[in-house]
């Protein structure tokens, strides 16, 4: 799993981001499973104060956080460019 955090937000336990990202994907993997529904390819999640993206890449979970006021559009745009640059889409 990597994760691409703020320069504020890296200062802190960048592990634990990692592993609350890996929790929260696993947890949204579960309850699609019992809804019947295939796996997420992308998770978005909007907070007061910032925006959570964790995007399954094959080997893992890229994590973006961002500011509130970032661009939806143009963020998860960078995230499959990301992906493309890895060679895992």
């Amino acid at each position: 799993m990597r994760a691409t955090l703020p320069a504020r937000a890296s200062q802190r336990n960048s592990s634990g981001s990692c592993q609350l990202a890996a929790s929260i994907t696993a947890n949204i993997q579960k309850s699609l499973s019992r809804l019947g529904q295939p796996e997420p390819r992308q998770i978005t999640i909007e907070a007061e104060n910032a925006k959570l993206f964790l995007a399954d890449c094959e080997v893992g979970v890229l994590v973006v956080l961002t500011e509130k006021d970032a661009n939806l559009g143009l963020i998860r745009l960078e995230v499959r460019n990301a992906k493309r640059k890895l060679g895992l889409a």
